[in-house]
């Protein structure tokens, strides 16, 4: 008798559609401490965890000190997939919370998306 098992590794794929490469600072949004995106990007994503998986967002750039996704918070937990390949699109409204040293100005895009499978 022969036994034969496979493990298939956990696994997850995104991809942001329609995100901005830049962002603009004003004097108004200094003074307020953020900068409202609004919607518009969409988050998607491909996974085969059937106990789902955890999105984080996180900014790479000195003058945001952090992301939150609207209405709040700074990642995702999408469900699993029960059987096969569970495919999640999720419209996302960003506010960058800006460091105390931002200046007004025009910046490349500051937010990093990382999908881990749990």
């Amino acid at each position: 008798m022969l036994l034969v098992s496979a493990v298939i590794p956990k696994s997850a794929q995104l991809a942001v559609r329609g995100q901005p490469s830049t962002f603009a600072i004003t004097a108004a949004d200094i003074a307020r401490g953020y900068v409202d995106i609004g919607a518009g990007p969409q988050l998607e994503v491909k996974t085969n965890s059937r106990e789902g998986l955890q999105v984080g967002f996180f900014a790479s750039d000195d003058t945001v000190r952090g992301i939150e996704l609207r209405p709040g918070g700074s990642s995702l937990l999408l469900a699993g997939a029960p059987r096969g390949t569970a495919t999640h699109r999720v419209p996302l409204d960003y506010r960058l919370l800006l460091a105390p040293t931002a200046r007004p100005g025009v910046y490349a895009w500051p937010v990093q998306v990382v999908a881990t499978p749990l």
